[in-house]
């Protein structure tokens, strides 16, 4: 039986699955293509897509342990450069690990100060205000005796020994001849000084000059004898003030925080305690004096 030639349809339609009439049926699928697929040579490109198709989600990011490279490079370079990638040895990374943890060496600690100013500045550093203010005490009651002292025996008469003292103390440190080129200097102001006081009293009348002798001989004296205690306290009494405050501060701090007067509130507790004492002093006074009155009225009854 002859196909009519309209049914007839050419061989790359049907291949294709385009089939043109009222019919529509459906064309079995074509199992040529992948085989041709398979069949046909692959190049690089299509080795690696091929590749990435196939690998799971861990197998496409490659985790290096060195911080540059990680993060860096795209995964297809990351795979393909993994081999040449040479990784730290074990020994490398404890050695690293041991010194990035290691704690930095302590500093070497400050020696201990031998002279008694030195361990002075050190006890203020801790102490503060109490090491000042023992400090300051003492200055007042040393210079109170100094000045006392030399009031008693006469500036005449230390000012000699004083600058024997003196000058063996500039020999000590400064040599022989600077000690004397020193006092050289000390002694020709001196002159000069005195020598402006004297033409001074020349310019004025007799009568004038004995009044202001006899007006400022007593302050004269007074302020030479302040001058030279003072002197003595800033040089010769200086260690001992500052040994006495390093070995009264520390028990003196201890025995006022015993009592609550260090730290906050403290100087309004001893204001108070010291209120007290007063007030109690006060009415031990008037008692007594009560006392004393009430036996003389019975005396006189």
């Amino acid at each position: 039986m002859a196909v009519p030639p309209r049914l007839i349809r050419p061989a790359a339609q049907i291949s294709a699955g385009r089939i043109a009439g009222p019919s529509r049926l459906p064309m079995p699928p074509d199992y040529s293509q992948p085989a041709r697929l398979l069949l046909r040579p692959l190049s690089h490109s299509a080795i690696v897509q091929n590749r990435l198709r196939t690998a799971s989600a861990s197998e496409r990011h490659v985790r290096f342990s060195h911080p540059i490279i990680t993060g860096s490079y795209p995964p297809v370079r990351l795979r393909r450069f993994a081999s040449t990638i040479v990784k730290p040895s074990a020994s490398s990374h404890s050695h690293s690990h041991s010194s990035s943890s290691a704690p930095p060496p302590d500093p070497s600690p400050e020696p201990e100060p031998t002279s008694a100013y030195g361990r002075f500045k050190q006890l203020s550093k801790k102490y503060g205000k109490y090491a000042i203010a023992v400090y300051f005490a003492l200055s007042a009651v040393d210079l109170s005796i100094t000045f006392g002292i030399v009031h008693a025996f006469g500036a005449e008469r230390i000012e000699p020994a004083f600058k024997a003292i003196i000058h063996q103390y500039r020999k000590i440190r400064y040599g022989e001849e600077e000690a004397i080129k020193i006092e050289q200097d000390h002694q020709r102001e001196t002159e000069a000084k005195r020598m402006e006081e004297e033409a001074e009293l020349a310019k004025l009348s007799p009568e004038e000059r004995k009044k202001k002798q006899a007006s400022t001989w007593g302050s004269r004296t007074f302020w030479a004898e302040l001058v030279l205690a003072y002197t003595i306290h800033k040089t010769l009494l200086l260690p001992v003030r500052a040994g006495f405050t390093v070995a009264w501060t520390p028990p003196l701090v201890k025995w006022l925080t015993a009592r609550g007067w260090v730290g906050k509130g403290g100087l309004v507790r001893a204001a108070e305690h010291a209120r007290g004492r007063v007030q109690t002093a006060s009415s031990k006074v008037r008692e007594r004096a009560s006392r004393t009155k009430q036996r003389t009225d019975r005396k006189r009854d």
